[in-house]
């Protein structure tokens, strides 16, 4: 997550977080707290009201992929902002958030399946909002989602 500056667990439940503005012009920061946590289905946060330079929530859900072969995720986050750091968040929330998230992600996926057997198939299906894309692969985990020009 090349756009997050620093984060510093406070507690179980809280942590810090900052983030870089576009061309790392300056950060914003805000407290976030884990509203909701079920193993292996949902983990949702949202920015505490008074420790927070822009209120955000959000959520990631993991459920089994089709035919039981690996871990779908389905990220949603929102944002709003307000007086005069409005227009720099909203330059940093811009449709290149969704480009990050992607990237953030497959980091993820390489990483999890580092510790896969290399003949392990893994199928990979990506969405973007908006204009809707869907793509579906088979992979095994030493192929990134680029060798097969997904991205």
């Amino acid at each position: 997550m090349k756009h997050i500056a620093h984060v510093e667990q406070l507690d179980q439940k809280r942590s810090l977080w900052q983030a870089f503005l576009p061309q790392k012009s300056g950060r914003i920061s805000w407290e976030a707290e884990i509203v909701e946590d079920i193993e292996n289905e949902i983990i949702a946060w949202r920015a505490l009201p008074n420790a927070s330079s822009v209120e955000n929530y959000g959520e990631v859900r993991f459920k089994d992929a089709l035919g039981g072969n690996g871990t779908e995720m389905q990220v949603k986050m929102y944002y709003v902002a307000y007086g005069p750091l409005r227009k720099a968040i909203y330059q940093f929330v811009s449709p290149m958030l969704s480009h990050r998230i992607r990237t953030d992600l497959r980091r993820f996926k390489e990483m999890m399946e580092e510790n896969l057997p290399k003949t392990t198939p893994v199928t990979s299906t990506t969405t973007t909002t908006g204009t809707t894309t869907t793509r579906t692969t088979t992979q095994t985990p030493s192929e990134t989602l680029e060798d097969r020009n997904l991205f």
